[in-house]
């Protein structure tokens, strides 16, 4: 059972577009709306231009610190067994017998698409409109999506699970901002930060995260061209990315019942996406049991 709850939202994640905001879809309380549709251009400016400001130094020492004396005592354990796990689930994932799967979940994708697009044809001058047309017509290049699906990927290994020593350096700087996104977290959680502090905290450790990946390309015995050019792509890609994965988390948020519909156009949309995400669940069930 629980592979099944840690394997859904897992499997939802990989269709998605990823780099930002992964671990909130693990919150399960009713969440406002506007803590999920700020404006995802206007923010990631914004966040991008104080963290080159160095507005955010001290805050990323805090969390630099924080993590050295957890990791000491080594407090993280847990959610690296956690993290472990997942691994190995989506090497099953991965499997060859996994491939109808992942067919069928991309064709209802699809049929998703259609129909979110379709209603807010009917709106179209609603900013949730805009916001699904952009998601959904946001077609990367077959080498974007190469790049973006790396660094995605590298978020659902444990380390030593790369193929070269730069993968696995990679890794190891994912597990620590996730393990620091994690803590994050847990402090929003427990009301120690509001909601735009948390959103925009959130996307420092991401950027940080990123550049910290691209320094690593540039190291030298670790130097890997393939490798540093999708790194470097994902990054270019990152402002998309971040505004389609914030449109799709709404959608889903709206979908499982975290918000109440704004207006008739959201109705309809959450009307899809409940129909959506039931049928994703038993696709699910269906390939890889209860």
């Amino acid at each position: 059972m629980m592979k099944k709850k840690l394997f859904t939202p897992l499997v939802a994640a990989m269709m998605t577009l990823p780099l930002v905001g992964e671990e909130e879809a693990t919150k399960t309380e009713p969440i406002q709306a506007e803590e999920i549709a700020a404006p995802a251009q206007k923010l990631l400016d914004e966040v991008l231009s104080d963290y080159r400001a160095g507005h955010y130094n001290s805050f990323l020492k805090k969390m630099d610190n924080n993590y050295t004396t957890a990791n000491k005592k080594w407090e993280y354990n847990g959610l690296l067994e956690e993290r472990k796990t997942l691994s190995s689930m989506v090497n099953e994932y991965q499997s060859e017998k996994s491939d109808a799967y992942k067919k069928e979940v991309a064709t209802l994708y699809e049929a998703q698409n259609r129909e979110l697009v379709a209603i807010c044809l009917s709106h179209p001058n609603e900013k949730i409109s805009r916001e699904v047309r952009d998601m959904v017509f946001f077609t990367p290049t077959p080498h974007e999506q190469e790049s973006i699906d790396f660094i995605h990927n590298l978020g659902h290994k444990f380390k030593g699970d790369g193929k070269t020593p730069l993968e696995n350096q990679l890794i190891r700087i994912d597990i620590e901002f996730w393990l620091k996104g994690l803590s994050l977290g847990i402090a929003h959680s427990q009301n120690k930060m509001n909601h735009d502090a948390y959103q925009k905290k959130y996307l420092v450790l991401q950027i940080e995260k990123v550049k910290q990946m691209q320094q690593a390309c540039e190291e030298g015995d670790l130097v890997d061209e393939k490798t540093k050019d999708y790194v470097n792509t994902a990054i270019e890609v990152l402002p998309k990315v971040h505004a389609s994965a914030t449109t799709r988390k709404y959608l889903t948020a709206l979908g499982r019942g975290k918000i109440a519909p704004q207006n008739d156009l959201e109705k309809q949309l959450q009307v899809v996406m409940v129909k959506y995400l039931e049928k994703e669940e038993t696709l699910s069930t269906k390939h890889f049991g209860k």
